[in-house]
């Protein structure tokens, strides 16, 4: 908390200390370089020669890049990302890193005979983690298996939601979000035609 030595002041001063501190919050917010004027430094730009002990708290934090305070919501003067954003983009990196591993996979990776995930399966599972992201939708755990099938599972509650790539070709999705009574399920072909729309939908439920 900001705190004053004894002086008298009178509310004329106040007032332009109010304008002087106003000004640089309305410039600040414009994404100016200019730094924003603290109390104390307000009462300088308009010759009240006070002396201060303790500065840690200011009506705008000062510094080159001070996160502020909007609405309740603290936000960066240069970059602002949504929260639920961020979480999916993280998500999706750790799963997107996994098909890259999975990627350099040969056959027999696990045991003899053990097929290696194709191209075409790969291509299927990162465009599906594109919509995951631009959807926004959190957290898919990816597994893989020793038969080739690899794939991405979401729970929330009692919710489960999968999405398995199988070395044939086929995509197996299902959906059952917390607390729906009824199941989502639909099958696609790694090498169609891929629209996620309705299975990124069902998802939505997890997010």
């Amino acid at each position: 908390m900001m705190q004053f030595d004894s002086y008298s002041t009178g509310g004329d001063v106040f007032a332009q200390v109010n304008e002087q501190v106003r000004r640089s919050a309305m410039v600040y917010a414009s994404s100016s370089p200019i730094e924003p004027m603290s109390f104390a430094r307000a009462l300088e730009a308009v010759g009240v020669g006070i002396e201060y002990r303790d500065l840690s708290t200011t009506i705008l934090n000062a510094g080159r890049h001070p996160p502020f305070r909007l609405s309740g919501r603290t936000v960066s003067s240069s970059t602002y990302t949504k929260p639920s954003l961020a979480v999916a983009k993280l998500s999706t990196s750790a799963a997107s890193a996994a098909i890259e591993r999975w990627s350099g996979l040969e056959d027999g990776w696990d045991e003899e005979g053990s097929p290696a995930p194709s191209k075409a399966q790969l291509d299927a599972g990162r465009s599906l983690l594109q919509q995951v992201e631009a959807w926004a939708i959190p957290a898919p755990t990816p597994y893989i298996a020793g038969d080739g099938e690899f794939g991405f599972r979401w729970r929330k509650g009692d919710g489960f939601a999968s999405a398995s790539f199988l070395p044939d070709g086929e995509i197996l999705l299902f959906s059952r979000g917390p607390s729906a009574s009824q199941p989502y399920r639909a099958q696609v072909e790694a090498n169609g035609d891929l629209s996620w729309l309705a299975f990124t939908q069902q998802l939505l439920a997890f997010a």
